[in-house]
Order: C-alpha cells, then structure tokens, then sequence
C-alpha cells in the first residue's frame, strides 16, 4: 500500500483499493489481494501538478513544433486557464503572451496582454491581406492568484469571438474567411522560442482546436462548458495539454486528436504544486476510461470512497460525467455522476430494480480536493459524505445481486467521460457510521496533504 497509508485510523477491511502511485503502464492493479485491476484507455499515471510556471525569461516557454494538423486551417480555437503572479493591469512593465503562432510579420496568430491598456488581445494576420482582424477584452485589470479561463474561438462565417471565464468580452466578421499560419511552430508562454516577453505565472491547461470549419467550429454550449472545465467533443480537440506531468523532463503530453504533437518545456519552466504532491489517475474528459476486470462485490453493506482534484465545476452541461460507476446491470449499480440537467453530484444506487437517487448541489471550483463517500445500507439508506460531512441521504429498500465491473471516469457502454483526477479509490466492507467517515476523511486529508477545512 502507498506510503503513509498504511494504517488506518479504525479497523478497515478493503474489498478493493485502487492507488494510483501503482500504475504501470496501461494497469492499476488492486492493493488488495485478490482485488481486480483497473485497465487503462487513455488514462494515465500522471500528478497533481497545478500546471506550468512562466517567468517570462528567454527560456521560458513552450513549444509545439509545427505540423499539417495545425497549419492552413480554415477554422481554430483556443482555451487557456491561467493565473498571474502580479496584478497586471494597464502601465505593467511589458505586454504578457500567451500564445503564438506566427509565419511572417503580417501572417500570425497571437494572443496577450497588452500594457497600454491592461486589455487581452486576440489578433489574427494573414500573408494575403496584412492584420485580418483584433478582438479584445473589455476586462482591463487582472488579480494575481485568481485563475482566469480565455477562449478565442473562429468559426464559420467567419465570425470571431473572445469570452473571459465564459462570458463574450468581443466579437467580429472579416469580410473573408482566414486560415492559420501555413508553418511556424505553437508557442504557449511566450511570443516565441527566445521571446522575453512572455507570461509570469501559471498555466493549467490549453485545448486547441485546428482544421476544417465544419468539423472544429465551437457552438455557445461548447464555450460555456469550456469556462467550467470540460473540454469540447473529441472532433473539435486536436491538442489538449493538460499540464499534470509535474516530473522531471520537459515533456507536455498532447491529450488531444492530434497524438504526437507533444509541447516541449524550455529551461525556464517548472512545474507548478501546491502542497499535495501526489501521482494520480488523469482522465481528459475526452475518451479516456479505467475499468476493471469482472467480479467486484458491490452487494451488501459497503462504502465506495473516491479521493479526486476537481477539474471541472460540475454545473450543467452538454453530458454527463461519470466518477464511479460499479456496474452489475442495469438493476445493480452504484453510480457517482455529474448529471447533464443538474448542477452537483450525484449518487444513484439500484438494487434488483430499486432505485435511489440523492443528489448534493454544492459545485467545487476546478482544483478544489474533495473526499466523496458514499453509503449503501442493504434495504435501508444510502447517503453521500463531502470531505467528512453528510450532504445527503435517503432511505432504500432495495438489495443488489451479481458482480460488477468498476469503471471511472466512464459509463459502462463507453460514454458520459469524466475528467477528474483521482488520488485515491476504494471499496469498504460494510457501511462507515457518521463518525467513522469523519475521523477516516480527516486522515485522507492528512496523509494526503490535501488541505481542505475538516
């Protein structure tokens, strides 16, 4: 069992344990003996990192090396999470960029904040008709320390639009449609690779969408879901970094359509953490998904805990989102969700046709730890605890039959993607009493250094 969690607070017995600092390769296996293994899809072993820190020096940047899948395109988009080290706001020191692609002088994409006004510009140029078009924000001033979500999306029409944290700052139609650089390598962080005018502070993701207008081109519901942390649909992600590596090497891995494309670390650039410093099972909400083999017991008294980083605010969006669910049939399961029509959790339990559903409201901002437990009592109650509290509850008659698979971060027919990051997942034997989940979620959080207020 991984360090430090050896030996719980009271008495426990595991019918499975799931720990992340386990994977090897495309397998979780389980800690507990005879417990069934997680199969990766996608998935993979990566960290808590909050992301990659720029300085703004020569050195500091990321590059994506040009390739056919983002140059030439007739549609693009871009969403960026980030926050700033200092306040920036108009009379900073220098202009800030976030990003740039650029081919020549006047044949470019650019996206940064300018010092004459404090205002994000998004700024496109092409080769045959100079500067194409310049959106900007109506935002003027930028905390530190508070993260902000971009989107700078062109669609067909062509129509471009700007939103900061899911709210359209700026909008335009050039009288013809554009196309990206034909060459010219992605730079995130910087203006280019040597630019010394780049970002000071982190970024924590960047999703990226490049190719035929039809086929990339982001509808409103796309954007809003995007300023709540939930990427876009498979077709309209070629590139999607999100930045949890945080080990050594200068790789940012592409989640994303495109594959290969890989960002590469400058020098200057280091990974970002908080005091959790933790491997975990990262997901991208896109395609990837972890079940395990068949023959996880489920039936009975049982406690299903999930540690996870919330990557996205669970408010209502295109999908749902699945964080664990032990599937038997569909009479028998246990599931954890986030439900399209609902802003919060879900915690759904069906036993040989009886259904319960309790739902908890609360959204958690992206980043937030959260311990979630859920209780099933056999033909009495089921209840759902948030970091040691009981949010809610409902009484039950029903008795689940047969073996389930787990699967997380996916429903069982390959669908409903989830993009949490899981530190920690397990089965209890028995439903856990109020005090036993509190006392046992305060030594999570411990162990763990997760830092929430028990």
């Amino acid at each position: 069992m991984s360090a430090g969690l050896q030996k719980t607070p009271f008495p426990i017995t595991y019918r499975e344990l799931w720990l992340p600092e386990a994977i090897n390769g495309t397998k979780l296996p389980s800690s507990k003996n005879g417990g069934h293994a997680l199969t990766l899809t996608g998935a993979s072993k990566q960290t808590t990192s909050d992301g990659v820190h720029f300085t703004g020096a020569a050195t500091s940047n990321i590059v994506v090396a040009a390739n056919a899948a983002q140059n030439a395109k007739a549609a693009f988009n871009i969403t960026i999470r980030f926050k700033l080290d200092a306040t920036f706001a108009t009379g900073a020191a220098s202009d800030q960029y976030l990003f740039q692609k650029l081919l020549a002088a006047d044949d470019y994409i650019k996206v940064f904040l300018e010092n004459a006004d404090g205002k994000l510009y998004w700024m496109q140029g092409n080769v045959a008709g100079g500067n194409e078009f310049t959106l900007t924000s109506t935002t003027v001033s930028w905390t530190a320390g508070t993260w902000y979500i971009i989107t700078c999306s062109l669609t067909d029409g062509p129509v471009q639009r700007l939103l900061i944290n899911g709210t359209l700052e700026d909008s335009d139609a050039v009288a013809t449609p554009v196309t990206t650089p034909n060459g010219g390598d992605m730079i995130i962080g910087s203006s280019s690779d040597g630019g010394v005018d780049g970002l000071i502070g982190v970024i924590s993701f960047v999703e990226i969408g490049v190719g035929a207008t039809a086929t990339v081109a982001l509808v409103a519901a796309d954007e809003t879901d995007l300023a709540k942390g939930i990427p876009a649909a498979t077709a309209k992600v070629q590139y999607l970094y999100l930045m949890d590596e945080g080990r050594l090497g200068a790789t940012c891995t592409n989640r994303g359509d495109a594959g290969v494309a890989a960002g590469t670390l400058d020098s200057a650039c280091t990974w970002a953490f908080g005091s959790c410093k933790r491997a975990c099972l990262s997901l991208d909400g896109i395609n990837d998904y972890a079940p395990s083999s068949l023959g996880v017991n489920i039936t009975g008294d049982s406690s299903l805990v999930v540690v996870v980083k919330s990557k996205n605010t669970q408010d209502t969006s295109l999908r749902n989102s699945m964080m664990g669910w032990l599937y038997v049939n569909g009479n028998n399961y246990i599931s954890l969700s986030h439900a399209v029509a609902f802003s919060g959790t879900r915690l759904s339990v069906n036993g040989s046709g009886v259904i319960k559903t309790i739902a908890y409201s609360t959204l958690p901002a992206i980043d937030d730890y959260r311990i979630y437990i859920a209780t099933v009592r056999r033909a009495s109650t089921v209840n759902l605890f948030v970091n040691g509290t009981l949010v809610t509850t409902g009484t039950w008659a029903g008795i689940i039959v047969g073996a389930a698979t787990a699967y997380f971060g996916e429903y069982h027919t390959g669908a409903e993607f989830g993009n949490d990051e899981y530190l920690f997942a397990t089965i209890i034997e028995g439903a856990l009493s109020s005090k036993q989940v509190l006392e046992y979620s305060k030594w999570l959080n411990y162990k763990m250094r997760l830092g929430i207020a028990i």
